[in-house]
């Protein structure tokens, strides 16, 4: 999670070991649900997770970050959430590569009878 400027960006890491920067935090679980469920939770509720205003850019403090209370229910509620967003996110996926592939042929029209 980005700590700093932008504050609450968050991704999934896939390694089991890894070396991390000024500006980020790790936030472990243990469970790839539960991660999951997290960073959905984490990017859905980014204002939770603005700190404070530094002097340069916006900031989040360890101790901010351990007040912040998420809910987190059961394993099987999270599994279902996060199985539920996931088919979203592919309708999105795709969608977005038929936007995509409709732009290329569109150009190419352009291109072929306009230039």
């Amino acid at each position: 999670m980005s700590v700093r400027a932008p504050v609450g960006n968050v991704n999934i890491n896939p390694f089991k070991e890894i070396c991390i920067g000024r500006g980020l935090a790790i936030i472990r679980t243990g469970n790839i649900k539960t991660t999951n469920y997290l960073l959905y939770y984490i990017a859905h509720n980014t204002k939770l997770f603005q700190g404070n205003r530094g002097a340069i850019f916006d900031a989040i403090s360890t101790k901010d970050l351990k007040e912040i209370k998420i809910p987190l229910p059961s394993l099987p509620v999270q599994k279902e959430i996060v199985s539920q967003i996931e088919v979203f996110e592919e309708e999105i996926k795709q969608a977005e590569k038929i936007i995509s592939d409709s732009q290329n042929q569109k150009s190419n029209i352009l291109d072929k009878y306009l230039k």
